[in-house]
């Protein structure tokens, strides 16, 4: 696997909306059928809420591990939550049928992705996880507090020029 450039970067406070579901640990292959199940209406709705921070104004993938973190998640502490979500304002009320996730401030190891989805997104997720020593190679640690994010444009998933970031929460 080849190890992929990435830059640190610093950012504000996010506050996230929309539809999440929970997932069994090693279940990541599940999501692309998440994606394709929700309906075209709905994610329209998500896409027209009052965006919080412009970069993330479009679709965004948001993984949150483990269970535990989570409101509601009761005794079962394994697997993670995963959310279709978009930025939202500070005064801006989630539509009916999304729930809001904030999540704080803090540095991401930025991996820009491109080629066609999944394949080149889950072959960044896996140099990175896949690599026990990424982290501290790297002079780093994976921030538990924060979800990973999955940033994506607009454009054809399927073209092999298709920009996509993954943002890994770190700690120094």
């Amino acid at each position: 696997m080849e190890t992929r450039a990435f830059k640190l970067v610093g950012h504000s406070a996010l506050r996230m909306v929309g539809v999440h579901q929970r997932f069994a640990e090693g279940a990541q292959s599940e999501i692309w059928q998440m994606w394709a199940a929700l309906p075209p209406e709905q994610f329209q709705q998500l896409l027209a809420v009052p965006h919080g921070d412009p970069h993330f104004s479009g679709p965004i993938g948001v993984t949150v591990t483990p269970c535990e973190t989570l409101p509601g998640s009761g005794a079962d502490q394994t697997g993670f939550e995963y959310w279709i979500a978009t930025s939202l304002a500070d005064d801006a009320e989630a539509p009916p049928g999304m729930d809001t996730l904030d999540i704080p401030a803090g540095r991401w190891a930025v991996f820009d992705v491109i080629g066609a989805m999944p394949t080149n997104l889950q072959a960044t997720f896996a140099m990175v996880y896949g690599k026990p020593d990424w982290f501290a190679a790297n002079g780093l640690r994976r921030d538990p507090a924060r979800p990973d994010l999955e940033w994506y444009s607009e454009a054809d998933t399927n073209a092999d020029d298709y920009h996509s970031q993954v943002w890994i929460p770190v700690q120094p």
